[in-house]
């Protein structure tokens, strides 16, 4: 299913890791650019880096602080994700954002700025998550997948739709408002 969605929004992915937010986003059809995703993992890689490894699956790559809460890092994503808003530029946040107690802080900046968001959850299976997780260059244990699933509302308080990996996204440029209205006079 294509969903078009306008970009005068704020998008908030919501989905466990490997469930496939960054592929989706990365297939995004229509008038946004790569600049307007910030993502959490990028920024971890930037400032913290990656360690390599090897488990049972062969070698890994490990992004540092990718297993625990890193304030540091999300301030400066609410950060970037100010400074977009403030000038009105399209916006996407790609990290897990599993709960409503996480989306919210997003939803307040975006209510700031007089931005409408919308939470994009992705279902995908937890067995599937941990297939790709076990197939990445960058991955955890699967027991992070468990903890993560566990935390994972389906669902929002907030505006939001759920999509599958089989959906599509498409965004357009924003719409005008339009309203009926009646004129009444002479010709």
């Amino acid at each position: 299913m294509k969903h078009y969605l306008p970009t005068n929004k704020l998008y908030i992915l919501s989905a466990p890791s490997a469930s496939g937010k960054t592929t989706m986003i990365k297939n995004l059809t229509g008038s946004i650019g790569a600049e307007a995703i910030i993502s959490s993992d990028d920024l971890r890689r930037k400032i913290l880096g990656v360690n390599k490894d090897i488990d049972e699956y062969g070698i890994k790559h490990h992004i540092n602080g990718w297993t625990y809460n890193n304030p540091e890092i999300f301030d400066i994503l609410y950060k970037m994700v100010e400074l977009r808003l403030s000038q009105g530029l399209p916006t996407i946040i790609d990290a897990t954002n599993l709960d409503d107690n996480v989306r919210k802080d997003y939803v307040k900046i975006a209510d700031h700025y007089g931005v409408k968001s919308e939470i994009l959850i992705i279902d995908t299976d937890i067995n599937i998550c941990k297939e790709r997780m076990s197939k990445r260059l960058e991955r955890f244990s699967p027991h992070g997948i468990d903890s993560q699933f566990k935390r994972f509302q389906k669902t929002s308080r907030f505006n939001h739709r759920v999509l599958t990996n089989h959906d599509q996204i498409v965004f357009i440029p924003p719409l005008l408002e339009t309203k009926k209205i009646d004129v009444v006079g002479d010709v």
